[in-house]
């Protein structure tokens, strides 16, 4: 996919990028088992590069380009019935088995939405998720309004770069990166909850959704999106923010791995001290993850998803 996107999709983005310069696909001998293999030769973006790590929360600005440059990219590509045919771009389908399969599967997700996001987030929050994750096949990607954008499910900070644009002045621009996982279709709400919800700390969550949702909404219209009022925006993203919510919770899987390691590994072994240490970090990562999360559902309140939760209304 992410061959495919230099290939034929980068030239015809109003957005910055890097050049591509080589691509090559070598299909999977076994496609039922197997990913096969490919290669990009892309620009370098130079030593000046700035980025946000893992864990860390973009400033005013960033959030600024951020929000406007997924506002340029999501235009360009509005409600497209040519990406949503073409056989290289994944299916809802497949992107939604693919989550499922990051979580292990969806009894693990949930459970850890049924213990570590429910001591740290109440019962409502947790009761709100484990169902999203026990129904996502009916909800996660569709929109509450039915417009589709070109949408990575995996758009956090640390797939996103900031490039100088001149040599003696501190200006940036911002470059998304890493298009190994997109579709076309997908609501406009999934890229924008993910990104809040992984990059922007609990402190400045509200001052950034805000602010963020207001840029990405005056880009979209500007650049061309039609018949989207600010009102489907708003109702499209917090229906988004269980699928950021959801993707917190490949914890349990990660940490399960983690543990078998460590069970697998001799006592005191550099293996299990390597395992116990992946865990321990593991497991304070994800848990600012949920914190923000928790946060973010806290700002936007939003109880009412496509999907139904026994014992609660909106």
């Amino acid at each position: 996919l992410e061959a495919w996107w230099y290939d034929n999709l980068r030239n015809r983005l109003p957005i910055p990028q890097p050049k591509g310069y080589w691509t090559s696909v070598e299909p999977p001998a076994d496609p039922e088992n197997e990913l096969g293999h490919y290669g990009v030769l892309m620009e370098y973006l130079g030593d000046d590069m700035m980025s946000v790590g893992v864990g860390q929360s973009v400033n005013a600005l960033q959030n600024e380009q951020v929000a406007s440059t997924v506002g340029k990219l999501h235009s360009a590509f509005w409600n497209s019935a040519e990406l949503q045919a073409a056989p290289q771009t994944l299916t809802r389908d497949e992107i939604v088995m693919m989550l499922l399969s990051l979580m292990g599967n969806a009894e693990i997700g949930a459970k850890y939405a049924d213990t570590t996001i429910r001591e740290l987030g109440g019962d409502k929050i947790a009761d709100y998720l484990v169902t999203a994750i026990k129904t996502m096949e009916d909800w996660n990607f569709k929109g509450v309004t039915d417009n589709k954008v070109l949408c990575s499910w995996d758009f956090r900070t640390d797939n996103i770069a900031w490039r100088k644009i001149h040599p003696k002045l501190d200006d940036y621009e911002c470059i998304i990166l890493d298009h190994q996982l997109w579709t076309a279709e997908s609501s406009p709400g999934f890229d924008l909850a993910t990104y809040f919800c992984f990059s922007c700390s609990v402190e400045v969550m509200e001052e950034r959704v805000t602010h963020g949702l207001k840029v990405y909404y005056d880009t979209l219209v500007a650049n061309g999106a039609k018949g989207y009022t600010w009102e489907n925006l708003n109702a499209d993203f917090d229906n988004g923010i269980w699928h950021a919510g959801s993707v917190c919770c490949f914890a349990g899987n990660m940490l399960a791995n983690c543990q078998g390691q460590v069970d697998a590994s001799p006592e005191g072994s550099d293996a299990q001290k390597e395992a116990l240490t992946m865990q321990t970090n593991l497991t304070l990562l994800f848990s600012n993850f949920v914190k923000q999360f928790i946060k973010l559902v806290e700002v936007r309140q939003p109880f009412n998803p496509m999907f139904k939760v026994p014992g609660h209304t909106a």
